[in-house]
């Protein structure tokens, strides 16, 4: 048995390496990266039987809502994934040889497991910069400049905690918001003046032949109002904060996240237009922001 980290190529080559026919994987974490690893064992055959194990309790916490996780979830139960959602898993003990090991979760329950990935996400490792006077919350904190509370200090990427499209700091540990927090950082840094419009999550994946795309808000929270459409297998669900749209998610439909996503962070008014946006996002969205823009020029 043995216990293995997901994060680099090298750890995908040797999960590969390790499994065998018949094989019992537990996934710790139910994200994105979660989740695909589940997808990528049941298309692999070979009996291979998966367990995924998460804290909260839904799959995607990050990324849906409640009703299109369960969506998401009943998809991945019918191909075989068992799901064990709202516990942890607090202790792993291993079994005797060939046997492999039994993790215990926070209910009292257990899992059986050959293989153990820990698909659980990034954290700054920002310890070694205590005492040198940055502040800090669970990063260093930013502004959209990104600059830090030191003059002349810079910070980009997954350390930084810098504001999201809505000004509200935070942490996007993704590749999009930290190639453009580094151009952003680099440009002051060299005496041009540039500031960064904020990260907005956005998330599309492809799970069993079925699209699963939010962006922005994912909940609706004070203020907030929904709007949703469900038609077979289908389903769509959008958030606005009076006339503004502040998030979007579809499962089963085709939509554009990045005109959608221009929509929020310019604060386009498309309340109005919520029946179509559900209908026809691609086209309607994309028609709302060339409307947008026009009024602009």
């Amino acid at each position: 048995m043995e216990v293995l980290a997901f994060t680099r190529l090298a750890d995908l080559r040797a999960l590969r390496a390790r499994l065998a026919d018949g094989c019992r994987v537990a996934v710790l974490g139910a994200g994105l990266i979660g989740m695909e690893l589940a997808e990528a064992l049941v298309h692999l055959g070979r009996g291979v039987r998966v367990t995924v194990i998460e804290q909260e309790r839904q799959v995607l916490p990050r990324s849906f809502d409640g009703r299109l996780a369960r969506e998401i979830a009943a998809l991945f139960e019918s191909r075989g994934v068992a799901l064990q959602l709202g516990r942890r898993a607090v202790a792993l003990e291993r079994a005797g040889a060939g046997a492999g090991a039994a993790l215990t979760l926070s209910d009292g329950g257990a899992v059986g497991a050959d293989l153990v990935v820990a698909c659980v996400g990034v954290r700054p490792r920002a310890g070694f910069l205590a005492g040198a006077g940055l502040a800090t919350a669970r990063g260093v904190l930013v502004d959209r400049r990104m600059a830090t509370s030191l003059p002349g200090v810079f910070a980009a990427g997954d350390v930084a905690e810098g504001p999201a499209a809505d000004g509200t700091p935070g942490l996007n540990p993704v590749l999009p918001t930290a190639a453009g927090q580094g151009r952003v950082a680099g440009a002051n840094m060299a005496g041009r003046s540039a500031e960064h419009e904020g990260w907005l999550p956005a998330n599309v994946f492809n799970f069993f032949g079925r699209v699963a795309m939010s962006v922005g808000a994912t909940e609706a929270g004070p203020g907030v109002t929904d709007f949703a459409r469900a038609e077979g297998a289908a389903r769509g669900r959008l958030l606005f904060a009076g006339a503004r749209l502040v998030g979007a998610s579809f499962v089963g439909v085709a939509a554009d996240p990045g005109a959608l996503g221009w929509l929020i962070r310019e604060g386009v008014p498309a309340r109005d237009h919520a029946e179509l946006l559900l209908a026809r996002p691609v086209e309607a969205a994309r028609w709302l922001a060339a409307r947008s823009q026009r009024a602009v020029a």
